[in-house]
Formats: C-alpha cells, structure tokens, sequence
C-alpha cells in the first residue's frame, strides 16, 4: 500500500496516511510535487490525466505530479513518477519552486491540499505513458502553451495554472531557469537530494537564486487562466500551438478520451506560504 506524507503548518512531518483514502472532502496537508519535462528544443511535454484518476481525471495538465512516500527524497520521488507515469527513465532534475502550496476543491467536494515543491526536468527520451495512468501527450512550444492559457484557449489543471504564474516570472526560456536553493524546501522534503540522473544533457545558468515567499492568493475561478472542465483536445487534432511533432511514439495519443466531462473546478487557490523560512 502506498502511503503519503502528513505535514503540519510549518511543512514538517506530522504523519501519513494511505494514498488511496487521503483524497476527500477535508484532505489533511501532505507533500507532492509537480514537473515540467522539457526537450532539447525547449518543448514541454503537456499530459492529460487519464479518466480513472480520483482528482481531475481527463485534465489536461503538466507533465508529472506525484507523491513522494515516506523517507523517500522528493527529486527520487519524482524520477520514479517519470518512470512509472511515461517510461522515462533518464531526466536532470532543477528544482524551480521549493514553496509552492496550493488547494483546490472539485464540484463533488473532493480537496487537494498539497505542499507541492515544483521540479524543471530535462530529457529527450520518447514517452511511453501508462494508459491507467495518462490519456494522452502532446509535446508544445512552451511560449505558445502559456499565450494559450492566459487567453483561455487552453484548459488546464488547477495547481498547472497557479504555477504557472510562477513560473513565468522565471523567463521565457526553460532552458535556461536558474535552479532554486534546496534549502528552501519545506523540512519534510529539505533531505539531501541525492542524484540518481546522469550528466546534465543541456547547457544553462547554474547560480542559484533565491526565491521569494509569495502570499497572495490567486483565485482561478474566473481569471485568464481559469482551469479546466472539460476534455476537449488540444486545439484539435494533429501538433499543438503549431510545435514541430515529435516521432510518431512521443506525440500521439496514449488513449482515447472517454467522452465523458470531468469535475468541474469549485474553487481554487494559491495558499499563503506559513512555511518557516531557513537559517
């Protein structure tokens, strides 16, 4: 049985709880992250959640979220994901938002409330996604893909359209965003982070910089970035935004959507972080 990490107000460890029954309509705090997987030529991979997930099912959304188990480092965490979600087995991992935190509430009542620490990863290995995990991928041209949600052409998850705000103010250029201090992880998740990935496959700025606590919180109910409630595709058929299509394996459809439409969003919002800040 897979366990998540319980956290109190100050992100340190408090618990954990089963992973199948944690979801619900008062979900205690616990430790996840997100990831954003990017190719040489700077494309993003963007996924849809396959239509059996408890939360969000069908979403379109970032490339991989996950749950770091007990003892586990959360970058591991996040290479095992990859793995498991779309058989990618080698990806350099930069931490970019260690203090993310979030909730967001479904139409039937169903929370997420996660401290969610947000990872940059970088690989051109070809996606083979789970079916039961992810319904479908689509490399996109980064640029393109935020220009989309801002204007509401795109649909996205929630936590995918408070981080991206973030994430913006990084640059324009993924490849080249500065690698966020470790030590500002959360406690649960400041362990060391021992690597597991080879060299790094694409050059870019190693200074760390600092990252600044954000208290404001963002409604995405009703802004340029409101998040998803249905399934519809990607602009349609065929490459996104225009990106140039990746090989055949990488770039289609893992599954078909179901055709049903799921959740809608109820509420969302960007938590101010209570975090303590490291010495």
């Amino acid at each position: 049985m897979e366990n998540v990490v319980l956290l109190d107000e100050t992100g340190s460890v408090c618990g954990t709880a089963a992973k199948a029954v944690v979801h619900h309509g008062q979900t205690p705090l616990h430790l996840a992250f997100s990831a954003y997987l990017f190719n040489e030529a700077g494309q993003f991979l963007l996924t849809r959640r396959a239509e059996s997930k408890r939360t969000w099912p069908g979403v379109w959304t970032n490339t991989c979220c996950g749950h770091p188990q007990p003892g586990e480092p959360v970058a591991d965490s996040v290479r095992r994901r990859l793995w498991q979600e779309l058989g990618i087995d080698t990806a350099e991992l930069v931490l970019v938002l260690p203090r993310f935190r979030y909730q967001a509430r479904m139409d039937n009542g169903v929370l997420e409330n996660e401290v969610c620490p947000v990872y940059a990863a970088y690989s051109d290995a070809a996606p083979a996604p789970d079916p039961a995990e992810v319904a479908e991928t689509r490399w996109v041209d980064w640029d393109e893909f935020c220009a989309a949600v801002r204007t509401g052409q795109q649909s996205i998850s929630p936590w995918c359209s408070m981080q991206l705000d973030e994430l913006t103010t990084l640059g324009p250029k993924p490849l080249t965003w500065t690698p966020a201090d470790a030590a500002d992880l959360p406690p649960a998740a400041a362990r060391t982070e021992l690597s597991t990935a080879r060299g790094r496959r694409f050059p870019r700025n190693t200074q760390h910089r600092g990252h600044d606590l954000h208290t404001v919180i963002h409604s995405t109910g009703n802004g340029p970035h409101a998040s998803a409630g249905g399934t519809g595709s990607v602009f349609g058929a065929g490459p996104v935004f225009g990106a140039s299509p990746r090989p055949s394996n990488s770039s289609t459809s893992s599954s078909t959507s179901s055709g049903t439409r799921p959740p809608a969003v109820h509420s969302a919002q960007r938590m101010p972080t209570k975090l303590p800040m490291p010495v």
